[in-house]
């Protein structure tokens, strides 16, 4: 069974941590630099899913789109549990999934590019030549991608016109995002091995504003230790806090979580009751909700892991908290 926690803080320069079940607290955090959170022990089951996939996607009245692990058909599990496939086989198999505000399904697939499908007839409209690691949709739904193993970030926009964006040169452009206000999130790393890391390497976020002018450059945590492996995929909340999946030589990983300013909220590995020494935490897509639910699918075990909305704001007053679960 599963404790709920509330916190209380800051008071002074220390965060206290209580169990709501018995009252009595269970740790002291003695500074904002020592918020790392370990959230395994509060977290319940909500429900259990058996979908294993590479990426998903939420559509209209929260249904959950993904391509099965390796797999080539677009399936849909709805809110009542039924499954559907949406989609028959595509040419390539399915690694990233979005969906617009028009409601249409842009799918990313190994080695023959983009395409894009409409949620309401299911269909192929358009097939696009794009060889990247991951891309995002922009305002007007125009895709940002950076070419694969390139350092240039391009969009396509509707009419079909491909501009250059901005350049990351000498580094590697890896997951990317676009939140809320436009501002563009960048995995990068430098040329070389793509995963190991080293004391010359570099692994970075990087955030860029108005005018694709860079904002804010994260590398390290607040102790200055090196931050990341490979920045696989990256999301944000409402209040723009920063979510990145980073994974090892391995391909297992974490998820870290990282406040607008850039310093560490918490580092999510998985939860006891799902990933252990044979079955690590293994994720591979994220996406936050509307009500700041952040939702991360771990692959080889067949699971979503599910963070409620508490966590994405340290500034606000704290009251019974609860980090929600969803497993296989």
């Amino acid at each position: 069974m599963f404790s709920s926690f509330v916190l209380l803080g800051p008071t002074e320069t220390a965060y206290v941590i209580y169990n709501s079940r018995t009252g009595y607290p269970t740790e002291v955090l003695m500074s904002r630099q020592d918020f790392y959170l370990d959230i395994r022990e509060s977290i319940k089951v909500l429900q259990e899913l058996d979908i294993e996939c590479s990426d998903f996607a939420l559509g209209s009245k929260d249904k959950i789109y993904y391509g099965q692990f390796r797999g080539s058909e677009l399936k849909v599990l709805s809110s009542d549990g039924v499954t559907d496939t949406v989609l028959t086989p595509l040419p390539m198999i399915i690694l990233g999934i979005h969906i617009n505000k028009d409601s249409q399904i842009i799918l990313g697939l190994r080695e023959q590019g983009h395409t894009i499908a409409s949620n309401e007839s299911i269909k192929v409209l358009q097939t696009l030549n794009i060889k990247c690691i991951d891309f995002a949709l922009g305002r007007k739904d125009e895709i940002y991608y950076g070419q694969f193993h390139g350092s240039e970030l391009k969009v396509l926009s509707n009419d079909g016109v491909t501009k250059k964006v901005l350049s990351t040169s000498p580094m590697i452009i890896l997951g990317m995002h676009i939140n809320k206000d436009n501002e563009i999130i960048l995995g990068l790393r430098v040329q070389g091995c793509p995963i190991k890391v080293t004391d010359v390497s570099s692994r970075q976020i990087a955030v860029f504003g108005e005018s694709n002018k860079r904002k804010l450059l994260i590398e390290y945590d607040q102790r200055g230790k090196k931050l990341f492996s490979y920045i696989w995929r990256i999301s944000t909340d409402l209040h723009n806090n920063i979510y990145a999946i980073d994974l090892f030589e391995n391909l297992n990983g974490r998820l870290v979580a990282l406040e607008r300013s850039g310093g560490v909220k918490f580092i999510y590995e998985g939860h006891s009751g799902v990933n252990s020494s044979p079955t690590p935490f293994n994720p591979s897509g994220i996406v936050v909700t509307n009500t700041n639910i952040i939702i991360v699918s771990d692959k080889d075990n067949h699971s979503l892991h599910a963070c409620d909305n508490w966590l994405t704001n340290l500034n606000r007053s704290w009251s019974n908290i609860s980090i929600q679960f969803v497993l296989r």
